[in-house]
C-alpha cells in the first residue's frame, strides 16, 4: 500500500473479494459450471496463482472493477476465499474494453458467437481495422469476416447454439443467406430436420415442440447446404434458356439486368459475399424454365418433328434416339420431355 492508503499501480497485492465487481464492459456472458466447479476445487486447495487485474471504482473508494480474470473471480468466491491477489491499474474504459475482447476471442473456450461479438465491438466502437484484429488474434481476415458474419443470425438459432445443438458451420451456412426473412424461413427449417425437408416453414409452436421433446435432429451442414440451394439460390451459369431474353417471362425481363441477380447487388451487405451469377429467385427461375421449354416444344412441334412428353415416353423409344429437352439444374425436378431425333 502507498502512504496515503491506496494500492500501488501495477504491483500485486491482496484485495478483498468482496470489494471487488464485475466489469459491465466484458463480452463474455457464459461460464461451464462444470469447469468453474474443478477451477474453485483446485483455488480452493492452492489459491488464486494467477493475480487478477483490477481498476479502481470511481466514486466508490477502495473498490475495483475487474478488468481480467473473472473466472479465477467466480471461482474464487464459489470456493469462499476471502481476498485474492491482485494487479491495479488506471485504465479508461477504452483500454479496458480493448484488453478484454483481445483477450476473449483468443480464448479456446469462448463459443464463436461471443467471439464475433468482441470482433464487432473492436472493429466498431474502438474502430481497430480488421486486419489488426487478425493479427493480433492469429486469424486470418477472412476468418474474421465469417465469423461477423454470425452476428446476422436469427436469435433462434443462436439460442441452437448456445445450448450446443448447432455447429458453427452449420450457422455459417444460415449466416451467409442473403435477406432477413429468407434467413428466418431457413433457420427454422434447419432446426427442425428432416420433418420438415419439402415442407412449408414451422411456426413457433413447432419450434417450441421440438425444443421440448427433440424427437427430430437439426439438419447437418451438407443438408443445411442442399436446402438452402433449393430454396434461396439457382446458378444462372447453367440456365438452359437465354438470360438476355426479355420475352420469355416480359415482366421478368432479362437475367443480366435483373435487381434479382446477386450481381447486381453488391452494394448491399447482404450480398457481397453470393457469386455473382447467381438468381436469389428461385420462382422466377423455374418459370423461365417452365416458359422456355415450352417454346422449345412449340417451335419442335411446327417445325413437323414428333415429340413425345410425360407418360408416352415409356419403352416407345430406345435411347440413343431421343433428345432431352433442358432441365433445371438446380431444382432436381426432371420435365420429363422427351424429342425424337
Amino acid at each position: 500500500m502507498s502512504k496515503n492508503g491506496k494500492p500501488h499501480p501495477g504491483i500485486g497485492q491482496m484485495i478483498a473479494l468482496a470489494k471487488i465487481v464485475p466489469c459491465p464492459l466484458n463480452p463474455r456472458r457464459t461460464f461451464d459450471k462444470d469447469k468453474l466447479a474443478a477451477l474453485a476445487t483446485s483455488i480452493a486447495a492452492t489459491g488464486v496463482q494467477v493475480p487478477l487485474i483490477v481498476r479502481p471504482v470511481k466514486r466508490r473508494a477502495g473498490h475495483f472493477e475487474l478488468v481480467d480474470g473473472e473466472r479465477r473471480y467466480r471461482a474464487a468466491k464459489i470456493a469462499e476465499l476471502v481476498e485474492v491477489p491482485a494487479i491495479v491499474r488506471e485504465l479508461t474504459d477504452a483500454q479496458v474494453l480493448e484488453a478484454m475482447l483481445v483477450v476473449e476471442v483468443q480464448r479456446a473456450d469462448i463459443d464463436d458467437l461471443e467471439r464475433a461479438d468482441g470482433i464487432f465491438k473492436l472493429h466498431t466502437e474502438l474502430r481497430v481495422p480488421l486486419e489488426d484484429i487478425a493479427t493480433r488474434i492469429g486469424r486470418s481476415v477472412s476468418t474474421i469476416r465469417h465469423l461477423l458474419r454470425l452476428r446476422d443470425l436469427p436469435k433462434i438459432v443462436r439460442r441452437a447454439m448456445q445450448a450446443g445443438e448447432l455447429p458453427t458451420s452449420t450457422a455459417m451456412a444460415i449466416a451467409r443467406v442473403p435477406g432477413t426473412a429468407a434467413r428466418e424461413k431457413v433457420a427454422r427449417l434447419v432446426l427442425m430436420g428432416e420433418i420438415y425437408w419439402n415442407g412449408e416453414g414451422p411456426t413457433d409452436a413447432d419450434l417450441a415442440a421440438r425444443q421440448k421433446d427433440m424427437e427430430c435432429a437439426p439438419l447437418n451442414y451438407r443438408d443445411a447446404r442442399k436446402l438452402i440451394a433449393k430454396d434461396c439460390y439457382r446458378g444462372l451459369d447453367g440456365a438452359p434458356f437465354s438470360r438476355q431474353s426479355l420475352d420469355l417471362i416480359p415482366a421478368a425481363g432479362s437475367c443480366d439486368a435483373c435487381p434479382k441477380r446477386a450481381g447486381n447487388l453488391k452494394e448491399d451487405p447482404e450480398y457481397a459475399h453470393v457469386r455473382e451469377d447467381m438468381c436469389i429467385d428461385p420462382e422466377c427461375y423455374e418459370a423461365k424454365i417452365t416458359a422456355h421449354t415450352a417454346l422449345m416444344l412449340t417451335q419442335y412441334e411446327e417445325s413437323g418433328t414428333p415429340v413425345i412428353a410425360g407418360d408416352a415416353l415409356a419403352g416407345t423409344v430406345k435411347a440413343n434416339s431421343i433428345l432431352r429437352l433442358p432441365t433445371s439444374r438446380w431444382s432436381g425436378r426432371p420435365l420429363n420431355l422427351l424429342m425424337i431425333r
